[in-house]
């Protein structure tokens, strides 16, 4: 058979099926050309509905409305970060480069699920498709899942180192050290999994988008999506929950430590998606049934890409945050610092142009200075520093000789031993238990 019988439309053809099983459907359609599967229906209407292929109706809207307000976010939370390590931290380290091929692969998700809008394949039933846009639509998918996993390995990576190094600044073996170290290694293998059976869950590949092939697919592959969903929720969860113990153990006031925990549990957001997600796989139907018996995948897997794209946002938003208020705190003495340049550069300018002075300044007076520091040190005139001014023996042919002596006498009388200052040089180190 190399095609269609003279006078049959797809719709007939699937209709003539009657009481055929899903397999032996495929086994039909298997036999013809390309060109003719793609204009046959991906699955019958229930009864009473008429299948809408050339309009089917959407919620693009809505769809149009999360993907800007995600994009934008997204944007800016990272825009922040880099302006922040780059402009005012001047510096940047591993977790920054993570986060950046994060945002690079995030921005490859929110380019597939535009198409999947754009071409009218987003919240839209089965019965209201043909197999044309039904492999266009597991393409998109395929494309969506990968980039989101990849999202997942890098952010998630970026975001425990960062905190390991923050929390944990003289590597000390302990506890956070561990459940940090174990968390984005089991995050890593979970997701490089989820990818793996992505792309190879089905020999031939192709099958994955295109379901009528014949071939063969990992047993339990759409199981595995719960699993994999199980291990990110508690990826999430232990992001969430690391620093808080070490935050309200710090030498700060309550009120800071408020502040600082409020900044570290966006990843409450990025909990709450990733246990909508997670409902929203178990409940699917991945069954792609042609003969109009219920399953309605299509139009649910976008509902899961809308959960998909939120928990991506989400996750940024734990990265970028605690950079964020760099910027204002440095932005105290960025000012301060550009004037200090010009007076220098004016001092610089005014020395150049005085090529000899009128008069020669007297000695300044001896200086008395308090040393302060963080720990109770008592003490009494640290330093004494004096400096004097004079002018050379042969002043007039060799120029003026500036002299300056400093006299530094140091006495501290402190009550504290070494020990008991440790704990006073890192802002980090916490309260003893």
């Amino acid at each position: 058979m190399s095609g269609l019988p003279l006078g049959m439309s797809p719709e007939d053809l699937l209709r003539l099926a009657g009481n055929m099983t899903q397999e032996e459907i495929l086994g039909m359609i298997q036999i013809l050309p390309y060109d003719q599967i793609i204009q046959i229906p991906a699955g019958l209407p229930p009864s009473g509905t008429i299948a809408r292929y050339d309009d089917p109706p959407r919620r693009d809207a809505l769809s149009i409305a999360i993907l800007v307000i995600c994009t934008l976010m997204t944007i800016v939370a990272v825009g922040l970060r880099i302006y922040a390590k780059a402009w005012c931290v001047r510096m940047t380290l591993l977790e920054d480069y993570l986060g950046l091929g994060s945002f690079i692969a995030q921005m490859i998700a929110t380019g597939a699920m535009c198409a999947m809008v754009a071409e009218r394949l987003f919240f839209v039933h089965l019965w209201d498709m043909r197999f044309g846009e039904l492999e266009r639509l597991n393409y998109l998918m395929l494309i969506f899942s990968s980039a989101q996993a990849i999202v997942m390995i890098l952010i998630k990576s970026a975001i425990l180192w960062e905190w390991i190094r923050i929390f944990v600044p003289r590597r000390k073996r302990g506890a956070f050290y561990y459940l940090g170290l174990f968390t984005l290694v089991i995050n890593i293998c979970c997701n490089v999994a989820s990818f793996f059976t992505l792309h190879f869950g089905c020999n031939p590949r192709e099958k994955l988008y295109r379901v009528w092939l014949p071939g063969t697919c990992i047993a339990g592959r759409y199981q595995s999506y719960v699993v994999l969903g199980v291990f990110g929720l508690i990826g999430h969860l232990m992001i969430l929950l690391l620093p808080q113990p070490i935050i309200w153990r710090l030498y700060l006031p309550a009120k800071r430590k408020l502040g600082i925990s409020v900044i570290f549990s966006f990843g409450i957001l990025a909990c709450a998606t990733a246990s909508g997600r997670l409902t929203w796989i178990i409940q699917m139907d991945y069954v792609n049934d042609l003969t109009g018996g219920g399953a309605d995948w299509p139009y649910d897997i976008s509902t899961l890409v809308i959960w998909g794209i939120v928990e991506m946002m989400c996750i940024t938003l734990v990265f970028c945050v605690p950079a964020v208020p760099r910027i204002f705190t440095q932005s105290v003495t960025i000012l301060p610092m550009k004037r200090a340049k010009r007076s220098s550069k004016s001092s610089k300018l005014q020395d150049s142009t005085d090529t000899w002075p009128l008069t020669v300044l007297p000695p300044t007076q001896n200086k008395s200075y308090q040393k302060m520091s963080d720990g109770k040190v008592q003490g009494q005139d640290a330093s004494r520093v004096g400096s004097h001014v004079s002018l050379g023996n042969d002043g007039y042919h060799n120029g003026i000789l500036k002299v300056v002596e400093i006299t530094m006498e140091e006495e501290q009388v402190s009550t504290i031993s070494r020990d008991g200052l440790l704990p006073a040089q890192h802002p980090w180190d916490i309260k003893p238990n």
